[in-house]
């Protein structure tokens, strides 16, 4: 005979970190419960619909299985028609995320698909967000040199920055050997990083 098997529906608490840029990439760990482990262990991360797109559910296979509690995914594109642009705050889009056991079929709760298709872009739990950012881009950078033994401060114009406390950085140097800074201030006035 042919074996179903009922699994309790998952539950996500929180994502971390929770924002990255629209090419996605980033690896995102993800808390809840209810997670098991196998092939079709899957993360959905759930868009709105914008006057371009129809909602839509991106599914990513699990990275890693740490526990039933935790998983870790890389974040998806999000395509340019599924995003609006906040300039006030230079996100381009949210994801709500879910974890799915059979490959995106499923996901957050047992419901119809109709309902299910309105849950997956309920808001929520803002914990379960995943925001996705512009590109950032350097304007211009004063002054232009400065002690080889560190200590300048520098001001950094930019465009398309999001700022949060916890994880800007600035990076002197080129992508494998460039030395990583927290930002120690930024003024959104003047889009300004020092």
């Amino acid at each position: 005979g042919v074996t179903f098997r009922f699994l309790a529906p998952t539950n996500v608490t929180a994502v971390w970190p929770s924002r990255g840029p629209w090419t996605g990439g980033s690896l995102v760990t993800v808390t809840g419960n209810e997670f098991m482990w196998s092939e079709q262990l899957a993360c959905v991360f759930a868009v709105n619909g914008t006057a371009a797109a129809a909602a839509t559910a991106m599914v990513v296979p699990v990275s890693r299985f740490v526990s039933a509690q935790r998983v870790e995914c890389v974040s998806p594109m999000l395509a340019a028609e599924l995003q609006t642009f906040d300039a006030a705050t230079s996100f381009v889009g949210k994801a709500r995320v879910h974890v799915s056991n059979n490959g995106g079929v499923d996901y957050g709760s047992n419901r119809t698909a109709a309902a299910q298709a309105a849950y997956a872009n309920d808001d929520g739990n803002s914990n379960a967000l995943f925001w996705y950012t512009a590109t950032a881009q350097v304007v211009g950078v004063s002054p232009a040199r400065g002690s080889e033994f560190g200590g300048t401060l520098v001001n950094v114009s930019v465009a398309n920055f999001s700022y949060d406390a916890a994880w800007s950085r600035c990076r002197f140097g080129g992508a494998d050997e460039g030395l990583v800074v927290p930002v120690a201030r930024f003024d959104a006035a003047a889009r300004v990083v020092q």
